[in-house]
């Protein structure tokens, strides 16, 4: 989700599962150090050291420092503002009803702004 494509692929479903356990992903070189380090924390090779792998989960998630300055009480009783809502266009395929189309959401300048500010611990506690 943070880059818009998958983290290994392959041409055939053993290539994609020798990816998966012998190399790592490709980085965008745009991509900031804490989103790298949770994507890097969410796919260890090794799980007993990959994030979420615990028997508290999804605790464990929501304590990893790139989650660190989320209020996951106000979260949890909708108290926070969604900073952008995106548009879902869809196209219809006769008996088979509404499919999604492929689409990568572009955010507005505003929305920038409203993340260039977003709480993140500096890059020595890294």
């Amino acid at each position: 989700m943070a880059v818009a494509k998958l983290p290994f692929t392959g041409k055939t479903q053993e290539e994609i599962f020798n990816n998966i356990f012998y190399s790592e992903p490709d980085y965008p070189s745009d991509l900031d150090s804490s989103t790298i380090s949770i994507i890097e924390a969410l796919l260890d090779k090794d799980p007993r050291f990959r994030l979420g792998s615990e028997i508290d989960d999804g605790e464990e998630v929501q304590r990893f420092r790139y989650f660190r300055s989320i209020d996951w009480k106000a979260l949890w009783n909708k108290q926070l503002k969604a900073p952008f809502i995106p548009s879902q266009p869809t196209t219809t395929d006769g008996d088979e009803g509404v499919k999604l189309t492929e689409y990568r959401w572009r955010l507005d300048q505003d929305v920038h702004e409203t993340f260039r500010n977003f709480d993140e611990l500096p890059e020595e506690n890294f």
